[in-house]
């Protein structure tokens, strides 16, 4: 998917709602990778939060500024930023021009949430700010938000003596409350509805949950599986990437709905006949492969 140098984009790619959900991101992340990220990746990711203020999460450091930053050379920058997308800390990615030639100018890279392991759990919550933390100097809003904490590696279904999910039934499209309901009690599971929420805002917030909940319980069980094979580092932000892409792909869906429909409401009268059970034929076999109405 292109995406283009625009103040829409920018907010698209946003991760975080406050600052203080930034910050205690980038201290999780520091945390669960203390064994895996070398000073120079730690230094990169300090860099990158303290310049992802404006568009929360968001940095657009060249990397050649970056490597001046953090005092390396531009080729170490390059090999610390593609390690920390290995990891799942960040993502990458080309901007174009939105007019004109529509090449490429800068980049963007976006910082994830984060998952607390629980034993990292007290360390981050009580840790106080460092170097790499937005700050009210550098930006001047700053409000409270809760971080994320989910189970490590090892989730298995919580069962009957889990905190009662059971309340948010009601609340929650039901294919996607009984996917998440095993894994989660009530507030872990009203965290990652909120994830799945933001990740659709990002591309259509129109889009109905209900038309098409199957489709995101499914991406839910996809990741859930590899998290517990330990193939997962982040689940927050490896659900929410895999949430967004989906809604992406359900917004193409239906925007080619519209696109056959105007073409038939706008064919001459002379054709208006073919095109229109042309239309419904179509329609009716994309109904028939989803299994639901959008």
């Amino acid at each position: 998917m292109k995406l283009f140098a625009e103040e829409t984009t920018y907010q698209r790619l946003s991760t975080f709602a406050t600052l203080d959900g930034l910050n205690k991101a980038v201290r999780t992340h520091r945390a669960n990778l203390a064994d895996d990220l070398t000073p120079t990746q730690r230094d990169v990711l300090d860099v990158l939060a303290r310049h992802s203020c404006t568009y929360k999460g968001v940095s657009f450091l060249r990397k050649n500024k970056l490597a001046e930053l953090v005092g390396k050379s531009r080729r170490t920058v390059i090999y610390a930023c593609n390690r920390l997308a290995e990891l799942g800390v960040i993502e990458q990615h080309e901007l174009r021009r939105p007019r004109g030639d529509r090449r490429q100018t800068v980049n963007a890279v976006v910082i994830q949430p984060a998952v607390q392991r629980d034993n990292d759990r007290h360390k981050a919550d009580e840790k106080p700010a460092e170097k790499g933390d937005c700050t009210p100097e550098l930006h001047t809003e700053e409000t409270p938000q809760k971080t994320i904490k989910l189970p490590n590696h090892n989730i298995e279904d919580t069962g009957a003596d889990s905190a009662p999910a059971t309340a948010l039934a009601h609340a929650i499209p039901a294919p996607v409350f009984n996917a998440l309901k095993p894994f989660f009690n009530a507030n872990e599971l009203y965290e990652v509805y909120g994830v799945l929420l933001r990740a659709k805002a990002q591309i259509n917030r129109e889009i109905m949950l209900e038309d098409h909940g199957e489709r995101y319980a499914q991406v839910f069980q996809n990741i859930i599986r590899k998290f517990k094979r330990g193939k997962v580092r982040n689940l927050t932000g490896m659900l929410f990437v895999s949430w967004r892409e989906l809604t992406a792909e359900i917004d193409r869906e239906i925007a080619k709905i519209g696109e056959v429909y105007y073409d038939w409401v706008n064919t001459d009268d002379s054709g208006a006949e073919d095109g229109g059970a042309a239309y419904f034929d179509w329609l009716a076999d994309y109904y028939d492969g989803k299994g639901a109405m959008i």
